[in-house]
């Protein structure tokens, strides 16, 4: 995995992807049905960023582990978190020995910056901090979709947020390789408060994603079976319009 620079993101992070929330109640809703109606308690969060779901759920009632890569991310993670019953811990995916738990989580594409190899070995590493029969929710890109022409190659606005007097605008513009399955993602963030020359600074990342049947293959050869794939939280997956994949896996018994 490459260590993406988040640091000057981390503080507005939760404003140019969560419109400004500091939570995602919607997903964290889907995956509180997903845990109460298999009696699951105990959750590990293994790309958390600034907390968006571990803090949500802690306030659910699960007991929560938190890991990143980030610092930053962790630091505002850290400080949402204040009073509630969470574990942090700065790690990697592929090789964060942290307990074993009921549930295992990575949300917003973060398993999209690792390899195909090196998501192989994070698949085989959270089945290993896991309880038998536990669940791997996350969520991808879907490379169908890309495929059939959903991928924007073209600049287009993709935020445009005001809090407080800030103006947040970010523009993007990406490239698609079918044959890799990986998009370049190349993003322009716009910060201006008031009527202040605006802060500007450049995002660029590759994204590996999958179709479903790949994931259904990496998955039940690194020990995971019995998925569900949605287009989002409630939201049924259509393999050609749903721009990405949600998957819940049961780790092997």
């Amino acid at each position: 995995m490459r260590k993406y620079d988040y640091d000057r993101i981390a503080e507005i992070y939760e404003i140019l992807e969560l419109d400004g929330r500091s939570e995602t109640v919607e997903m964290n809703d889907f995956l509180h049905s997903l845990f109460k109606c298999r009696d699951l308690s105990t959750v590990v969060d293994f790309t958390c960023g600034t907390g968006a779901q571990a803090v949500g759920l802690a306030r659910r009632g699960y007991k929560v582990t938190a890991s990143d890569l980030n610092s930053s991310m962790l630091q505002v993670a850290r400080k949402k978190g204040r009073g509630l019953r969470i574990r942090f811990f700065e790690n990697d995916i592929r090789e964060a020995r942290l307990g074993k738990f009921d549930a295992a989580i990575s949300m917003y594409n973060a398993v999209g910056h690792l390899s195909e190899s090196g998501f192989r070995k994070a698949i085989r590493n959270v089945s290993k901090n896991m309880n038998s029969g536990g669940l791997f929710i996350f969520d991808i890109f879907n490379l169908d979709f890309m495929a059939n022409g959903g991928a924007r190659e073209f600049e287009y606005l993709d935020i445009v947020h005001e809090q407080a007097g800030t103006h947040y605008v970010r523009i993007s513009k990406n490239r698609f390789d079918v044959n890799k399955g990986i998009i370049r993602v190349n993003n322009k963030v716009y910060v201006q408060k008031g009527a202040k020359k605006p802060d500007i600074f450049h995002q660029k990342w590759d994204m590996k994603i999958y179709s479903r049947d790949q994931l259904s293959v990496l998955l039940r050869e690194n020990g995971f079976s019995r998925f569900q794939f949605h287009a989002g939280p409630n939201k049924k997956f259509i393999r050609k319009t749903s721009s990405s994949i949600l998957v819940v896996a049961q780790r092997n018994e």
